[in-house]
């Protein structure tokens, strides 16, 4: 995610805007446990969405600018992009991430 290959500057704004908040909840969730809650969940709901959404743009963009690791089987075989990698990301991470996202949500309307 924080890898800035070939990306454009509102693509790198809007990585680190998700990252910005996700720290900012994370630390209003040590004071106000049902708002930093609702606030993380809110973030890993909208960017698991945004990239199912664009799953096919970033996954051509990937196999576009892909470099294989120098010096590096383990490295390569984890990141080189095979139908595999994309069904595990696609499929199973970001579905999971969204699941997570709900489950914070939810936790946080029991809390509060």
């Amino acid at each position: 995610m924080l890898l800035h290959r070939n990306m454009g500057r509102s693509v790198r704004f809007v990585q680190w805007a998700f990252l910005d908040l996700i720290v900012l909840f994370a630390a209003i969730s040590t004071v106000k446990s049902a708002i930093g809650l609702a606030g993380i969940g809110t973030c890993l709901v909208l960017a698991s969405l945004l990239v199912l959404a664009n799953k096919q743009y970033i996954w051509d963009n990937y196999k576009k600018h892909y470099k294989k690791p120098k010096n590096s089987p383990l490295l390569t075989a984890l990141t080189q992009p095979t139908a595999t990698y994309l069904a595990i990301n696609v499929y199973i991470l970001w579905p999971a991430t969204f699941l997570l996202g709900l489950f914070a949500i939810y936790a946080a309307y029991l809390i509060g």
